[in-house]
This record gives C-alpha cells, structure tokens and sequence, in this order.
C-alpha cells in the first residue's frame, strides 16, 4: 500500500456534500466569511509561512482551504459560495439585454443540473431550504477526512504500470497487477495515481479487467484444493449476524435497543463518533493529541470486542456488519506517536504537496509509545505500564451507551467501570 498518510479532506457545499469545483472553476465563483471578506485576501500573509506552494497560482486547494479554516476557528463563519454573485457577473458580461437575460437563465439551469447530475442530494437541500442559487449564496465547509485514490489524493495498492511507459522496476509482467500475484486494482483502490476522476477510474477498469483476462489465460492458475469443513465454517461465520439476531430480538420490546447483540448501524455511529472526536475529525477541526489517539485506541479495542455481537436483520445489513466491523479489526496499530502535546496546525487538507507542521511545548520530538496486546485478550495496553492496562471485567454492553461513549451513568447498575 501507498500514500496511507494522506487524509483528503474535501469542501463542500455543507449538509448535503455538493462539489464546490464547478463553482470556482466554471462559474469563477469566490468564498467569502460571514463578515463578506474574502479569506483569501485577508489571510494572503499566511501563505507566505507555507512558501514555496503557497506562491504559486492557482494556490492549491489544501491552503485554500486552510485559510477558511482559520476564519471558521476564530468564529467568522460560516464560510459561503457567493453563486448568486458568480452568476450575475457572468450575465452581466453580456451587452445585449435580452441575451443577458437568456444567458441568465442558461447558468441558473447548469447549476442545478450541475447537482442534479452529481449529487442530488444537494438539489434536494435547495429546494427544501429555499435556495435560490441565483439569489442567494450557500455554506460550503470542510468535510470528514478520508482516503481515496482516484480524486486529489493518491492513498491504494501498488500496482504494476504498463510495459511500455513504466520504468523496468515499476512493471511485474501484468498491468494494475498488485504486489500479490493475480490480484488487480483499478480506481480507489490503485495508488500513487490520483486525479482519475470517473472517466480514468473507468479506463483503468478496463485495462485491469483486459490485464486480468490475459493472466488466466497465460499463468493457467490452478483452481486449487480446499477443505469443505473450512469452507462451511466460513459460511456459517459469515452469517452467524443472522444467528445473533433471531436467537436475541424476542428478549426486548426495541428491536434496535438489545443487550445481547448491535446492529451495523448503531456500531457505524459509535465508529464515526470515535474517529471524529478523538482522530482528527470535523468536531475538532482536524487536530489530534497524543492523549486523544491514546483514548481513540482504548475505544476501538472496546469496539473491537463487541464487533462479534453485530446482529443483521436482513442482507443490507449483513453486508454493513462485515463492511463497519472490518474497518476497524483487519488492521490494529502497533504504534502511535507519543506527541507531547503536540497539535497539528498545517493545513486541514494534506492531499497536495504540503507536509503537515506539528508543534510541542518542549520543541522536541519524543520517543515512541509502544502497544501491546496481551494474550487472550481483546484489549490493548500500553508498555510498560498505562492507565489502557486493564483485565476483562464484567460490564453493561457497551452499544448501551450511545449518548456518551464513557459514561459511567449509563451503565447497569452494579456494573463496575471499564477503568
């Protein structure tokens, strides 16, 4: 895997996950606080601190969105999209009248289209709030961190370039062929090859899919030889959510609301809040500490353990047991970076050339903090000696505890604390 250190972190019209590109760059729209100041202007000193990519035009995306950020932080949101400035100026270009009017109406239609065709969802919030983008501007703001391949960040698999354009060492004798024999990667899931969009993800789907083909066809791979007990085990453990559920549902009047088993939904919510909080999410505008990835790791262990209690009432929610448990069981961290303190302060979006800059209150860098697993044991503790350091105790089930991931007043009484 490559580029797993890049978080893309996208703005976009808020609340319904609009792009915000057809706007800056078609309709050359400009983003202005809630004072009207253009934060780009107001903060243009900033860019000097992230020099020599804070230079050059057009600035890149992750400072442009860092100096809105800032503007939110010291409460001069929310930020908005000036559409409605962006398409009279358009139309006003126009000397004719009646083809100012017509052009008018022409860019009203492609910004609706624009959502219609992309995300409707956005369309939807336009209409339901009374938006006109025509006569009025709309919040864009930052949104969730996450990975991808295919748009401005580059985070996937290595795969192997084509014969005729990759370097000797870059081609293993299959195009988008990952370091593991037989297995491609086109899209998302391809790395170090970002700005695909849809129409590259597509082709290179195509040239995986034609890759692939040519593979079976040359290599002759056996179809190989397994067990049938193995096999039925895993079957049975795939659907043992199915199992979960029908032996628990009858033991409370709230199907959603059970001791003895969570559905995928409820696990998803208390995965994004983890993250969120404590990983550098939206709620705390992209920034992290040390003692919040400490509490982060304590809570994925606990999160960890409960994912064998994930009940699915039918196939949908089959597919989000498996799809939300292994995000957070394929891969446990083996170490997390003692920071001292540390706070990160560069730009919220890291997809782009800039590196992110972090501060400590002693100007040092500190030693690694080490996590261990102890044997037969779901929970992680620190080495040698941490407050994570704790045995299994008997608890209240902790999908119990939705509002308040560590509230102990949620918990059944008698219940002793996970500390």
């Amino acid at each position: 895997m490559t580029c797993q250190e890049v978080r893309f972190i996208p703005v976009r019209f808020k609340d319904a996950y609009g792009p915000v590109g057809a706007w800056f760059l078609l309709f050359k729209s400009r983003a202005t606080n809630a004072l009207g100041e253009n934060y780009m202007e107001t903060r243009k000193e900033e860019l000097e601190n992230w020099a020599p990519y804070g230079k050059v035009k057009p600035v890149p995306a992750n400072l442009r969105n860092y100096l809105g950020m800032l503007d939110v932080i010291e409460g001069k949101g929310p930020i908005h999209m000036r559409t409605e400035e962006a398409i009279k100026k358009i139309a006003d270009a126009e000397s004719d009248p009646k083809a100012a009017k017509k052009k008018l109406k022409e860019l009203e239609a492609e910004a609706w289209e624009d959502f219609l065709d992309m995300t409707i969802s956005q369309a939807i919030l336009w209409a339901a709030t009374n938006i006109a983008p025509e006569e009025r501007s709309s919040e864009i703001a930052a949104a969730e961190p996450y990975f991808i391949g295919s748009h401005s960040g580059a985070s996937g698999a290595w795969v192997s370039g084509p014969e005729d354009l990759a370097p000797k060492d870059y081609f293993w004798g299959y195009e988008n062929m990952t370091t593991v024999k037989g297995l491609f990667a086109a899209g998302d899931a391809s790395g170090a090859s970002s700005h695909k969009f849809s129409s590259g993800s597509h082709t290179e789907g195509r040239i995986a899919a034609k890759s692939a083909i040519r593979f079976v066809v040359n290599e002759k791979p056996s179809k190989g030889n397994y067990d049938a007990a193995h096999i039925q085990a895993l079957k049975e453990r795939v659907y043992r959510p199915f199992k979960t559920y029908e032996e628990n549902v009858g033991k409370t009047t709230q199907p959603d609301v059970n001791p003895n088993y969570i559905l995928p939904k409820m696990f998803m919510m208390r995965l994004q809040k983890l993250m969120d909080e404590y990983a550098g999410g939206v709620t705390a505008q992209f920034t992290t500490s040390e003692k919040n990835l400490e509490r982060a790791l304590e809570l994925l262990a606990f999160l960890k353990e409960d994912s064998d209690k994930l009940a699915a009432r039918d196939l949908h929610e089959l597919m989000r047991a498996w799809r939300t448990s292994t995000v957070c069981i394929r891969r446990r961290p083996t170490s997390v970076p003692s920071c001292s303190a540390k706070r990160h302060v560069g730009p919220a979006t890291t997809s782009g050339p800039t590196s992110p800059r972090w501060t400590t209150r002693t100007g040092r860098s500190s030693s690694t903090a080490r996590w261990i697993r102890p044997p037969r044991s779901g929970r992680w503790r620190r080495s040698p000696s941490s407050s994570l350091q704790a045995s299994r105790r008997a608890r209240a089930p902790r999908w119990l505890m939705f509002v308040d991931l560590g509230s102990r007043a949620l918990r059944a009484p008698g219940s002793p604390s996970s500390k």
